[in-house]
């Protein structure tokens, strides 16, 4: 903070989607950033020379609030949807399979997630299936895949992989599958077709886009199958609703 304070900047700008203590320790003049009404932050608003308040819905949504106040502009929904297939070679050529999520009631028993693979290997069936993530539990995760479905022609790139190359391989794809993750948004801003598994239709990153696809189970089971992945909500997904999906983004006809 001291440092910052002697360098001379005139503005600060806060594009979290929350505020914290920083602003407090800023003697910058003009300081911008979100009013956040939380009780326990709340205080910090005050130190705010500009602020504005973000609305609890979809992402795309608030990161309009966040242009519209700091750039003084009028933007679109539309304008703001990210486009990072520049950055990466754009191909057709595999199916990527996100294995994990950031918590593990968003992600499905290893024994589901094999039946939706068994659906998309019905349709895409000499394609190599490559599974990526990272850490202990989805190494371990992967491993069941490949014990469940002894698939030769699919690869294991959990841990394999640097954050740069885990997008190149979403960017190279024909097909993605994940959960709710950081890589199922690299492809909703890779424009690449996806099928994003959520435990239910609320979220802020349930994105609406001709190139993904959303699902999610229409009813709840009573009990699960698996105790290692307990959640009840995201194990209810059907086979009939992923293939219905499957079958609507490979059909999907639309333009860049």
């Amino acid at each position: 903070m001291y440092q910052l304070n002697t360098m001379g900047f005139s503005t600060y700008i806060n594009v979290e989607f929350a505020n914290d203590i920083t602003v407090g320790n800023l003697f910058i003049p003009e300081r911008i950033g979100r009013k956040d009404l939380n009780w326990q932050v709340e205080r910090n608003n005050k130190y705010y020379t500009k602020s504005y308040v973000l609305k609890n819905e979809y992402v795309i949504n608030q990161i309009k609030i966040m242009a519209d106040e700091i750039l003084e502009e009028n933007f679109s929904c539309e304008d703001l949807i990210p486009d990072l297939r520049y950055l990466f070679p754009v191909k057709e050529e595999s199916i990527v399979i996100s294995v994990g999520s950031t918590g593990r009631d968003k992600v499905c028993s290893p024994n589901l997630l094999s039946k939706f693979i068994l659906e998309i290997r019905e349709i895409y069936k000499d394609e190599k299936i490559k599974l990526v993530g990272n850490g202990k539990l989805q190494q371990e995760y992967a491993k069941k895949i490949i014990e469940i479905l002894n698939d030769k022609n699919m690869e294991n790139l959990v841990d394999k992989t640097s954050i740069k190359e885990v997008f190149e391989e979403v960017a190279k794809s024909k097909l993605f599958l994940g959960f709710d993750s950081g890589l199922y948004n690299a492809c909703f801003a890779l424009r690449k077709k996806g099928i994003g598994l959520f435990k239910n239709k609320q979220g802020s990153f349930i994105h609406s886009a001709p190139w993904i696809k959303i699902v999610y189970p229409k009813e709840i089971k009573e009990e699960i199958e698996d105790k290692e992945y307990p959640g009840l909500e995201i194990n209810s997904i059907t086979v009939e609703e992923f293939k219905k999906a499957l079958k609507g983004i490979k059909d999907e006809k639309y333009s860049y």
